[in-house]
């Protein structure tokens, strides 16, 4: 527990007031006082305006102290989840990079294989793809007759499908 600095000097003169009080007692009494303690002090009237006000005061200073050390305290708990947070967001974005990879290794894996397969189909499948990016309804289109796309169109069996 601390005491303030005027409490050393209120617990000086008590005593000082209890030894001297403690010889007129014995001496003219035969009383032996132990302690003498304050009860109750009051300020005089014009001073007690002023003491309160100190006293609020200091309640308002430690209340400030304890919301800064609060606030201070609450940074560093942000600070420490804000790093945890991108440390946990960062591991997350290396595991989904590497997943993403080893899926995109094997699609090409598997596109490569049936490639192979079936070369013809390929070069089908690249012709669609090509004419479904260029061509549309309104879309006019001057071919050689040789083509692979002209060969397509003229393929009375094949229809585009409608976007």
């Amino acid at each position: 527990m601390s005491t303030a600095p005027g409490e050393y000097r209120a617990e000086a003169i008590l005593a000082g007031v209890t030894r001297q009080y403690r010889e007129i007692a014995l001496r003219d009494y035969g009383i032996d006082v132990v302690d003498v303690r304050l009860r109750r002090l009051d300020f005089p009237e014009q001073n007690r305006a002023s003491v309160f006000a100190r006293m609020k005061s200091e309640r308002i200073r430690i209340s400030m102290q304890y919301r800064s050390e609060g606030e201070e305290e609450g940074l560093k708990i942000r600070a420490a989840a804000e790093k945890a947070k991108s440390g946990l967001l960062g591991e997350a974005y290396k595991l989904s990079q590497q997943v993403r990879g080893e899926g995109e290794a094997r699609a090409a894996k598997i596109y490569a294989d049936s490639l192979t397969q079936a070369p013809d189909f390929y070069r089908f499948v690249r012709s669609i793809d090509a004419m479904k990016k260029t061509v549309d309804k309104e879309t006019t289109m001057v071919l050689p007759v040789d083509s692979e796309l002209f060969r397509l169109l003229r393929d009375s069996r094949f229809r585009f499908p409608e976007h």
